[in-house]
């Protein structure tokens, strides 16, 4: 009897890890395997007169994808600034 009971118990974990190891449908999951490079235009750091215009060089992502810039410059207010590139 305990041999049926051992027998039961480890095909149920085999059933159970043969189940896991299925696979799954990739068809819309991304295979990006390099990330996206982002480089900058201009310098790393701007310098602006107070008053002055500010004027983004923007930046080349490697991957084609437009790039978004978070931040502002008051150039009103003397201070510093950041401004990201994701």
């Amino acid at each position: 009897m305990k041999t049926i009971k051992y027998f039961i118990i480890i095909f149920l974990g085999v059933s159970l890890f043969v189940q896991s190891c299925t696979k799954e449908d990739t068809k819309d999951v991304s295979t990006v395997t390099t990330p996206a490079s982002i480089t900058l235009k201009g310098d790393q750091t701007v310098y602006v007169i107070q008053g002055q215009q500010y004027v983004d060089s923007g930046a080349v992502v490697t991957n084609g994808k437009l790039v978004k810039t978070t931040g502002s410059v008051l150039t009103t207010v003397p201070g510093s600034y950041v401004i990201k590139y994701v």
